[in-house]
């Protein structure tokens, strides 16, 4: 087989082709990797939030790919880098939360509105990693009434980002096979669906979810994208406060043992 063209296209296409056993020849002017090509330099980007379903399962495939290229050739192929997303308005914001906020709620909080408010929201629920490993709701929002500890979200979608660590944008609940049938989506109207998880050190210790009406105005795919950079500020900002309170909380401890206990003792007990 010959392949022509060793650009973005034509180099996996001739990779695979070899992989499947082919014998493959690869034609190209400039040759592989020329900075005369449209796709070449450090500076590519790819991602894995995108509202279209087709396109978030090829990129995971693509990563799959490139990963099993890494470890063929033992090349590092991909840098996973952080991609944060600003705008002239947001952003601000969310950091003077992040700087002034007394509390971990209380920021918290502020983020939520303050990204309701952007996607015209009616649902927003943040939900923070627990000592069980589990997710609890610390903030929600809703436009209706709800029970004491009702908390108004398709559990479906939370466990399909939690599981595939990516952030989905449902355009349409009720019609999407995957939830249409769950009673969630009837009892609390879920229409339009953005659940980004907040991401730290690899892992997920967060959750940002909204549901907003269809008839809202507003691009799906932009407001996913910023929607994925304040997760991120917000992953930052809860992750340092759990740090602060951690300190404090040992500062205290260590305030009460060092009225009775040797210094090494002190250390020992705070430590664990």
């Amino acid at each position: 087989m010959v392949v022509v063209g060793a650009g973005a296209w034509g180099l996996p296409a001739a990779a695979e082709l070899a992989r499947r056993g082919h014998s493959v020849t690869l034609i190209d002017k400039w040759g592989p990797g020329s900075l005369l090509g449209s796709s070449s330099g450090p500076t590519r980007l790819w991602r894995l939030s995108h509202p279209d379903r087709l396109r978030v399962r090829l990129a995971l495939r693509s990563v799959q790919a490139w990963d099993r290229l890494a470890r063929d050739s033992g090349v590092e192929v991909v840098l996973r880098r952080g991609l944060l997303w600003r705008d002239a308005i947001t952003s601000p914001k969310v950091v003077d939360a992040l700087t002034k906020a007394p509390s971990l709620d209380s920021f918290l909080q502020q983020v939520l509105d303050l990204v309701m408010e952007l996607a015209q929201a009616s649902t927003g629920v943040v939900l923070l990693k627990n000592a069980k490993g589990t997710f609890s709701p610390v903030v929600v929002r809703h436009q209706g009434s709800l029970s004491k500890g009702e908390v108004p979200i398709s559990d479906a979608i939370v466990a399909e980002v939690v599981q595939k660590r990516v952030a989905l944008c449902v355009s349409d609940a009720a019609g999407d096979s995957r939830f249409s049938g769950r009673e969630s989506v009837i009892i609390y109207d879920i229409n339009q669906v953005l659940c980004v998880p907040m991401l730290h050190d690899g892992g997920i210790i967060g959750l940002v979810y909204l549901n907003r009406s269809a008839n809202k105005s507003g691009n799906l795919e932009k407001l996913l994208d910023l929607l994925n950079a304040i997760a991120q500020l917000s992953a930052n900002g809860a992750q340092q406060a759990r740090l602060k309170a951690k300190a404090q909380n040992e500062e205290k401890v260590r305030r009460a043992l060092e009225r009775f206990h040797a210094p090494d003792v002190v250390d020992r007990v705070v430590k664990e």
